[in-house]
């Protein structure tokens, strides 16, 4: 989020997360924007509004974990999990800050649970200008250069009047591909670490995970296999839902949409 604010022109002052591993990489990756490992639980407004130049117009955005409200942890008892309540901790920053614009994104389902929508009135009561048709809050990645079918949450709200997104830059039929993304990197071997790119690398494999690999098919999934390569998980009921875990990419096209990271955290960009 942070690094995608820099590259439409604006400053980024500081980012918090709880996870003390995100500190090089996000300043790295974001000169000038600083780090600080902190829950936005604990954050005050007056140590938020010391990030903030004195006469520039303040922006708060904000991205919860998407875990507790993603589709695949549908009917658990979310509530008793600590990152349920981020969302309500991020509207009492926005309350107490009064920024002149406020950005959300997270999963479609989170439109779901009251905790949204007690977000949303919160918007409301401080006079900010939003979208109000929920159909214009969910976006599909493909129409913005994203080479995978996957679908955001994405709420845009200002106090300085009517904010709305871009409209879609790829129409359908033009969506990017894998090959347009991936293509051009260059073959490796199992556990091989690309010399000039190692951001670009592939894992260490079993003899089994690589027969696996070798009886998966463009755009097919572990149903594909034998059932003697089949992992036992998805030999219960239970596990048999979970197709994308070993679905296969086609070339020419899209990346379907696979279960979300488990890594994700909370990450507050403040401008």
């Amino acid at each position: 989020m942070t690094r995608g604010l820099l590259d439409a022109g604006l400053r980024v002052s500081a980012g918090y997360d709880i996870d003390p591993t995100c500190q090089f990489p996000y300043e790295h990756n974001n000169p000038g924007a600083k780090f600080h490992r902190k829950s936005v639980a604990a954050l005050s407004i007056g140590e938020l509004a010391q990030c903030y130049p004195k006469g520039h117009v303040r922006i708060l955005v904000g991205c919860a974990p998407c875990q507790t409200f993603s589709k695949y942890t549908q009917g658990l008892k979310n509530e008793s999990d600590p990152k349920w309540t981020l969302l309500r901790d991020f509207g009492r920053l926005v309350r107490g800050l009064k920024p002149h614009i406020v950005s959300i994104e997270n999963v479609p389902e989170l439109q779901r649970y009251e905790i949204f929508h007690d977000f949303m009135s919160i918007l409301a009561d401080e006079g900010f200008y939003y979208n109000t048709d929920p159909k214009k809050w969910v976006v599909q990645c493909l129409d913005y250069g994203v080479p995978q079918h996957r679908r955001r949450l994405v709420i845009l709200a200002s106090r300085l009047g009517p904010i709305k997104l871009i409209p879609p830059t790829h129409a359908a039929g033009k969506h990017r591909t894998v090959t347009e993304v991936l293509g051009r990197l260059p073959h490796l071997q199992a556990g091989e670490v690309c010399a000039a790119d190692p951001m670009h690398r592939s894992s260490i494999l079993t003899t089994r995970n690589l027969r696996r690999i070798r009886a998966s098919t463009p755009g097919g999934t572990w149903r594909d296999w034998p059932r003697r390569l089949r992992a036992d998980c998805h030999k219960d009921q239970s596990g048999a839902h979970y197709s994308s875990v070993y679905g296969r990419m086609e070339w020419n096209k899209p990346v379907p949409r696979q279960i979300p990271a488990r890594t994700n955290l909370a990450v507050f960009s403040i401008i």
